[in-house]
């Protein structure tokens, strides 16, 4: 509180306590007072006809709200496939996936909100007009890639080993997959990805390929296998997974806080907690982000079931930026999305 007397004197007060934080000495009657716009230095009007300006010490600065800085540039694709019509049980929590990462590209990385395309329980021919396929190897964002220099895909669905290629190569399930049918190769994302002139390319999956989840087996016949034959990134894409893909691992979401654990954990890292438990420096890399998820979900996933559960990263990437906090900004905060799978 900010007060100003005919003792010559502006006093700044703290209005739990009353007790007095900061003076400011006049020559005359003080008259008026006020914050300067910042709130980082106080506005003084005194009886001789004066006004001052008098900085306050950086301890009684407001912490100002959390504004991104935009980035008009960057393109996010958000597929959430939660309700499967032919075989596969459903991803109870994806739209709520969707939704958080939605509004993290918007609220936190600030992105136009006409550069994040979310496709909520996308099919094969979402897929395949997306990004493209091995008979037509240029989708839809092909046609953008000129208008953007830095682009994030966000998978939250099922995977499984397709079993049937001889080297159960990891796939991802369109909502209207059947069985093994009308999957889409991992190799076919890998492709159209690399085929962008975009200079930085990062995919989320959130999904596993082992053919398990919390409920059992993804389909029948792909109880127990495990990826065999799991492609590399081309180097210039980074690629967050929810496991490591070579083991029988399974990606878990938790009902209590309405998300996947991934997802969830991953999401807390990048609104800032990855920083904080990292180098501090006011910014998150993909390595802060991969460290604090991994370490996170384990953890997380070995309290509550006793199983194993570890985020990977691939290629080994290091230095690439997310985000970037202001120091004096209010870093802002994750809200978990509480809603009754579908």
């Amino acid at each position: 509180m900010l007060t100003g007397s005919w003792d010559y004197t502006t006093r700044l007060w703290d209005a739990a306590t009353g007790a007095e934080l900061a003076s400011f000495a006049h020559f005359r009657s003080v008259m008026s007072v006020a914050y300067a716009p910042d709130g980082r230095a106080v506005l003084t009007g005194s009886q001789n006809g004066l006004a001052y300006r008098w900085p306050l010490d950086r301890e009684f600065w407001p912490i100002l709200p959390y504004t991104p800085t935009p980035r008009p540039n960057t393109l996010a694709i958000i597929i959430g496939n939660q309700n499967y019509t032919a075989g596969p049980p459903q991803v109870p929590f994806a739209q709520n996936d969707a939704r958080a990462f939605e509004r993290f590209f918007i609220d936190v990385m600030g992105l136009d909100q006409n550069n994040v395309w979310t496709r909520p329980n996308l099919g094969l021919v979402g897929f395949q007009s997306l990004f493209g396929d091995a008979r037509r190897p240029l989708g839809q964002i092909h046609r953008f890639e000129e208008f953007y220099d830095e682009l994030f895909v966000v998978y939250i669905g099922h995977g499984a080993p397709d079993i049937n290629d001889g080297d159960a190569s990891p796939v991802l399930l369109p909502t209207d997959s059947t069985g093994l049918r009308g999957t889409y190769a991992m190799n076919d994302l890998y492709e159209s990805l690399a085929r962008l002139d975009v200079e930085n390319v990062t995919l989320v999956l959130d999904a596993c390929f082992s053919g398990q989840t919390n409920a059992g087996p993804v389909l029948p016949h792909t109880m127990g296998f495990s990826v065999v034959s799991s492609p590399r990134p081309p180097r210039n894409i980074a690629v967050l997974t929810a496991t490591d893909t070579e083991t029988l691992q399974y990606a878990h979401w938790l009902e209590d806080v309405g998300h996947s654990a991934f997802s969830y954990h991953l999401l807390q890292g990048l609104y800032g907690a990855a920083d904080e438990v990292g180098n501090q420096d006011g910014s998150v890399t993909l390595a802060e982000a991969h460290a604090y998820s991994r370490r996170a979900v384990a953890l997380d996933i070995l309290q509550r079931f006793g199983r194993e559960q570890f985020p990977a990263i691939s290629p080994d990437i290091t230095d690439t930026t997310l985000i970037s906090f202001k120091t004096d900004d209010a870093r802002p905060v994750f809200p978990p999305i509480q809603t009754v799978p579908e």
